[in-house]
Parts: structure tokens; sequence; C-alpha cells
């Protein structure tokens, strides 16, 4: 998860987003993303 962390967290602020930034809608995202590429 720590290189996930770095990774994504700067994307997550990088990527355009066109609402308010929702922080735990961003790191559910993450992470189900990081659940099905650690299988």
């Amino acid at each position: 998860m720590a290189f996930v962390s770095s990774n994504c967290v700067e994307e997550m602020f990088v990527l355009p987003i066109p609402q308010e930034p929702s922080f735990e809608a961003r790191l559910a995202q993450v992470m189900s993303v990081e659940t099905l590429a650690s299988h």
C-alpha cells in the first residue's frame, strides 16, 4: 500500500476534478483499484 499512497495521492490532486474533490470517494476508488490489482 505504501507505493500506492505516494503515486495515487499525487494523481488525485493532479487530475482535473470538475467538482469539489471528495477525499473519501477518491480514497475508496484508490482502495478498490488497489484491491483488484493485488489479486
